[in-house]
């Protein structure tokens, strides 16, 4: 199973708030303070193939779908939380090697 940093975070979301989709792209954008928005077309597809992975299953509440983490996605989102740790680390170094970069460089190397 093809493992990233959203498919992570939306399961770990799912498994604190059981949101329905709405809710769980709100809660994305505000916790990343706008750094990602992901909208409709990124969250209901993902949203779909967790489901058909068997990672989480819907449940239809006054007519709004939300989402819950099955047996499976539990176990599988818990025995890979170090390695989303690795990757937000690895993405921190980088954004700090860029960072850096641009103080030496400026901000117009490469273009």
């Amino acid at each position: 199973m093809r493992i990233n940093i959203l498919k992570l975070f939306v399961l770990l979301l799912i498994d604190y708030y059981s949101p329905h989709g709405y809710e769980l792209m709100k809660k994305i954008s505000d916790l990343t303070n706008n750094i990602l928005k992901p909208g409709p077309g990124t969250i209901y597809p993902l949203l779909f193939l967790l489901e058909k992975q068997g990672l989480i299953r819907k449940i239809v509440d006054n007519g709004r779908k939300r989402y819950c983490l099955t047996d499976l996605g539990r176990k599988f989102l818990y025995s890979n939380l170090d390695r989303l740790k690795k990757m937000i680390e690895e993405l921190n170094r980088i954004i700090e090697i860029e960072l850096k970069r641009k103080e030496i460089y400026g901000s117009d190397r490469g273009n």
